[in-house]
Parts: C-alpha cells; structure tokens; sequence
C-alpha cells in the first residue's frame, strides 16, 4: 500500500487519507471563471470597505471620548487650583491682619 507498510500507526494514515480527500475535493477541479472571481473579489472588498467604515467610526468615537475626557479633566484641575489658591490667598489675609493688628499694638506704626 505505501512505503511504510504497517509500520505506520492507524490515526497518521487515517490523518494522511483525510488530508488528501481534503485536497482533492478543494483542489482544481474546476476552474473559476473571471466573472466568479470578480463577482467574488467585489464581495470580499465591499465586506473590507464596511470593516474599514466601521473601524474609522470607532476611532473616530474613542479619539471624541479623549478629548471629552480631557475637558472633564481641566474644569476639575481648574477647580482644585482655584480652590488651592483661595484657601491659600485666605490664610495670606489672615496673616497680615494678625501682624497688622501686633503692629498696631506694639506702636510700630507712630
């Protein structure tokens, strides 16, 4: 039967028998015209044009929700700061009137 004889194990000769009635029910047998293969590429770059489409929307929607997010952000740091800075510009005022008023007790101003 082949060169192997029973030497080869059943499931690599059934593997073998199997691949080769894969390849010779998909091989050849008929030859596509230019009309099948056009008719089928146009399928193919048509279904490639909508996954592009739909990829472009997609980042176009994430590159959106990144700048959104960055706005969200920036009102936030806005925020923190202002607030920093008042609290702070509030113990600056309060330290100049304790040291107004001491300056005041202790004369220094006649």
């Amino acid at each position: 039967m082949n060169n192997y004889g029973n030497a080869m194990r059943p499931h690599l000769r059934n593997a073998i028998a199997a691949f080769a009635a894969a390849v010779s029910l998909t091989g050849c047998s008929t030859t596509p015209t230019a009309g099948a293969a056009s008719a089928s590429q146009i399928g193919a770059c048509n279904e490639l044009d909508g996954q592009i489409a739909l990829a472009e929307n997609a980042r176009r929607s994430a590159v959106e929700k990144q700048q959104a997010a960055r706005k969200a952000v920036i009102p936030v740091a806005v925020a923190v700061l202002y607030a920093s800075g008042n609290l702070a510009a509030e113990d600056a005022d309060r330290r100049l009137k304790q040291l107004r008023s001491e300056f005041n007790l202790r004369g220094c101003g006649e």
